[in-house]
């Protein structure tokens, strides 16, 4: 699973779980059905905990199709916008995807870039600032890698942001 600041914030339980709560999430599984299942691998933490974290896979997995598809030149719709479950950097948080070849292993791979920003960017705005970062950086030498492309936005919540 990729960096995500959202569930690096929970408890370690919490961490533990969320890959399984994510793929149980994707194959359609209920809370029900997946706290079970969570319960018979011997991981238990607070039931208000495990729905926020469920929750957020669940509104994800609807979502993730809208931002894929939104024109680049328009702004996202804030209302639309899942909240986070924990204080955010900024505003908003902006998690782009790079397709990348390793030109020494040739193994495709995926990187994930999360952007932030206390203003809302497009959908272009947010994939060029992923784009100059990956160009900058000794980590992606001797790489190619496929134009990026938004997968998911993430707007402060109630806890608010860090600053």
């Amino acid at each position: 699973m990729a960096f995500n600041p959202v569930i690096a914030a929970l408890t370690v339980a919490a961490r533990r779980a969320a890959p399984i709560i994510e793929s149980a999430v994707g194959r359609g599984l209920s809370r029900k059905a997946t706290q079970a299942i969570l319960k018979a691998s011997g991981m238990s933490f607070r039931r208000q905990e495990f729905l926020d974290v469920f929750r957020y896979f669940d509104t994800g997995q609807i979502l993730a199709r809208q931002w894929k598809n939104l024109r680049k030149d328009f702004y996202p719709n804030p209302d639309r916008m899942r909240e986070s479950i924990n204080p955010l950097r900024k505003k908003y948080s902006y998690k782009v995807r790079r397709d990348i070849l390793n030109a020494e292993e040739g193994e495709p791979t995926e990187d994930y870039i999360t952007v932030v920003s206390d203003r809302l960017l497009t959908p272009d705005e947010a994939e060029t600032i992923a784009e100059e970062y990956t160009e900058q950086g000794d980590r992606y030498a001797h790489k190619e890698y496929a134009p990026p492309v938004l997968e998911d936005v993430i707007k402060a919540g109630s806890t608010g942001t860090l600053s």
